[in-house]
């Protein structure tokens, strides 16, 4: 799970990339392959954070509300996101 949310960040990042214009030769092809590209390169802390998570994630939400576990969950998801794609950015660079 954790991977394909960077995945779909990855697909983001490149996409606006893309879309800048910033290499025109370049295709959708190539964003898809980009973007696996860096979830591979960061897969060492992707996986490694998604399990965190996975152990750390039932402790915090159990004395809350449905919607404050939603709200707790969302924001450790963005924040993972943050972390994974500012690691990512570093690592290829």
């Amino acid at each position: 799970m954790a991977a394909s949310g960077a995945f779909v960040w990855a697909l983001l990042s490149f996409s606006y990339w893309f879309f800048q214009g910033h290499n025109p030769g370049e295709t959708v092809f190539h964003i898809i392959v980009y973007a696996a590209h860096a979830v591979f390169v960061a897969s060492w802390f992707v996986l490694s954070l998604g399990g965190l998570i996975g152990v750390v994630m039932p402790s915090v939400i159990k004395p809350c509300s449905q919607r404050t576990a939603f709200f707790k969950g969302a924001v450790l998801g963005v924040f993972a996101a943050i972390i994974t794609v500012v690691l990512t950015s570093f690592s290829m660079e």
